[in-house]
């Protein structure tokens, strides 16, 4: 019987964290930004209201548009739980701080990957993403 229990736990397991991702968090990791905001409208991703989904469509705004992205959707929500370890509201911290000129530091790609490993597998795509969001030198302010 624990055999079994075992069995299942490892299987339910392997599920979690290897769920594909949806479209446009696949797009979003394969790097192209513009087909995530092709891909759903900013009125559409709100209307969802899906935080994981916001972050997504605010990661491609900033890459796309950088420092003349719109206002960033996921800010409701950073706001309102500022010290949450999600990684989605940590990305939108980092999102933030990168679109006021600073810098996103390797101890914050550190604590969104071990976030992501230990309570948020299916959202460790993430820590790559962010690094290219690092990286990248973003498009000025019109």
């Amino acid at each position: 019987m624990w055999r079994t229990l075992a069995l299942l736990t490892v299987l339910l397991a392997a599920c979690v964290t290897t769920r594909q991702l949806s479209p446009m968090e696949r797009l979003l990791d394969e790097g192209r930004y513009a087909e995530v905001l092709e891909h759903r409208s900013r009125a559409q991703v709100q209307a969802k209201n899906l935080h994981s989904e916001t972050v997504v469509h605010d990661i491609a705004q900033v890459m796309v548009h950088g420092h003349a992205a719109p206002a960033l959707l996921c800010g409701p929500v950073l706001d309102r739980y500022p010290e949450s370890i999600a990684p989605a509201v940590q990305v939108c911290r980092m999102l933030r701080t990168r679109l006021a000129g600073g810098e996103i530091t390797d101890e914050e790609l550190e604590a969104l990957e071990q976030s992501a490993q230990a309570s948020f597998p299916r959202e460790r795509y993430l820590v790559d993403v962010m690094r290219r969001v690092q990286s990248a030198t973003l498009p000025p302010a019109r």
